[in-house]
């Protein structure tokens, strides 16, 4: 199967977070996963001006919107204090676990 384009994913996007902004546009999607309670597979959605994430795990769904301007800071992780595949994105008010790629650290850091 071929993997869906630009278009598609877009569309994806906004039907996930229809709350946001008309005009906003995606950049680039990412696989990864929450650290809850437990390990949420989904999707980061990272827009003009903001990171978004998105699970749906046997109809629970979770989903997260943090503005660009809200974040005050993005720090490397490591999973099991080994292994350095995370990223905490923070934020006044919570700090959340995201599990991924160095694509994914790379593309965050760089935004």
């Amino acid at each position: 199967m071929l993997s869906p384009t630009y278009k598609q994913r877009n569309e994806d996007f906004r039907k996930l977070f229809s709350k946001l902004p008309e005009a906003e546009r995606l950049i680039v999607d990412y696989s990864c996963a929450l650290q809850r309670e437990i390990l949420l597979q989904g999707r980061l959605y990272l827009s003009e001006n903001w990171i978004c994430f998105y699970s749906n795990i046997f109809r629970w769904e979770t989903t997260i919107s943090i503005q660009l301007k809200e974040v005050t800071c993005l720090k490397k992780e490591k999973t099991a204090k080994l292994i350095p595949n995370a990223i905490q994105i923070c934020t006044e008010s919570e700090k959340v676990p995201i599990i991924s790629d160095l694509d994914l650290h790379t593309s965050l850091l760089l935004s």
